[in-house]
């Protein structure tokens, strides 16, 4: 089925960098008001699971009517008809991030997204508002959508509790889940909408931080493979890079600022020494980082002679 469909459909470029997150929140979460401000000031391109679903049940196809039907009663339409269509949407969009809103809602549309479109997410947002809000705000939109009525609010919410809350779950195990509260921890009401997107802000901002700075891990690799593994590496346990490509730097220069800043931590030291010994063919690291640490981080300043 996943090959019929990126048959049909097409794929992205192997090796084209996607961001894809997802959004999920209960019916009457905001999600599509957080994800419309995403959209303005990180450039996201934002795809609702509900509006391309919604789209394709106005048509007369047999595909349309189905949809329609299932989604009046409250029902969940075919993973992989929900993925092939957020699969085109992706594609015609021209971009290379999403926020996919209203998706995965249970662990088969999960199942499904892996299988056919495999990109996994950068995280989850997931928007955490009280049923009695999510249940006003339906009833107070009047947006003319057959599912906003009181009914079919209540099976829908008893639908996001089985099936999508075990999807949250899931990433939240994975340490995916960007968790939202909507309510005052200590004030008697619910945050308003600008409120809600500082704490969504924060979260983007991190994610174009690690995103730039994979950037320069790329560039870097492209000129020197054995560097960016030093650098990877080095990155874990606080180190600076140097510039080594001037025959200036002296030996003992060299090793001070390749090597580790283990301060008491053993297990790092003998990494620092296992990289020297075998890797850059020096006896020992900088006695200076056994064990105060050798200068290289911000917290151990020293001075280093050739």
């Amino acid at each position: 089925m996943a090959d019929a469909i990126k048959n049909e459909v097409g794929s992205f470029p192997p090796g084209k960098k996607i961001t894809v997150v997802f959004v999920i929140g209960g019916p009457g979460s905001g999600k599509g008001t957080q994800c419309s401000k995403i959209v303005k000031h990180f450039g996201f391109t934002h795809l609702s699971a509900g509006d391309l679903l919604r789209e394709e049940a106005k048509s007369d196809t047999e595909q349309g009517m189905m949809i329609k039907n299932m989604m009046h009663e409250g029902k969940l339409v075919p993973s992989d008809l929900i993925v092939k269509l957020l699969l085109k949407a992706m594609l015609q969009s021209g971009n290379d991030k999403f926020l996919v809103d209203g998706f995965p809602r249970n662990e088969e549309n999960r199942q499904a997204y892996d299988s056919i479109i495999s990109i996994e997410p950068e995280f989850v947002l997931f928007i955490d508002c009280p049923k009695e809000e999510m249940e006003r705000r339906i009833l107070n939109r009047n947006q003319g959508r057959d599912d906003d009525n009181i009914d079919t609010a209540r099976r829908r919410f008893e639908v996001f509790q089985d099936s999508t809350m075990p999807v949250v779950q899931y990433y939240e195990k994975r340490g995916k889940l960007r968790r939202l509260p909507t309510s005052h921890l200590q004030v008697d009401g619910v945050k308003s909408a600008d409120e809600v997107f500082e704490d969504v802000k924060a979260i983007f901002v991190q994610l174009n931080t690690q995103a730039n700075q994979g950037g320069n891990v790329s560039s870097r690799a492209r000129s020197n493979p054995f560097k960016r593994f030093l650098d990877l590496f080095c990155d874990k346990v606080g180190v600076l890079q140097v510039d080594s490509s001037s025959p200036s730097v002296g030996r003992s220069k060299a090793i001070s600022a390749l090597c580790f800043c283990p301060g008491n931590d053993l297990a790092k030291l003998e990494i620092s020494v296992f990289l020297h010994h075998f890797l850059l063919g020096y006896e020992q690291p900088n006695p200076k980082c056994m064990p105060a640490g050798c200068g290289t981080c911000p917290t151990h300043p020293r001075t280093v002679d050739n």
